[in-house]
């Protein structure tokens, strides 16, 4: 969040740099750093918003979606997913 007078980030700039540089020993390192309580704050609640969207999908019938069974995948033909054919029972005179 940048301050809308002067269009800087809250915060001592030189603290931030220091913490940064201190990530660089953390075993195992962080992948994201969220540098002052304003930004820990805003993204622990684009996260919370983030994750309430995924729990409020748990009932959705988009989330039923799934791999076709092996009989049915075996009746495509046996295509794989790269659209390579596999020679299955039901395809392997069609490939003779």
């Amino acid at each position: 969040m940048l301050d809308p007078k002067n269009g800087l980030a809250p915060g001592d700039p030189v603290r931030m740099a220091a913490r940064i540089i201190e990530s660089v020993d953390i075993e195992p390192a962080p992948l994201r750093m969220a540098l002052g309580s304003q930004a820990l704050e805003s993204t622990l609640s684009t996260l919370r918003k983030r994750i309430a969207g995924f729990e409020a999908q748990r009932n959705s019938p988009l989330r039923r979606i799934s791999r076709p069974a092996r009989k049915e995948r075996r009746k495509s033909g046996g295509v794989t997913r790269r659209g390579e054919s596999v020679a299955t029972p039901d395809n392997a005179e069609r490939s003779e």
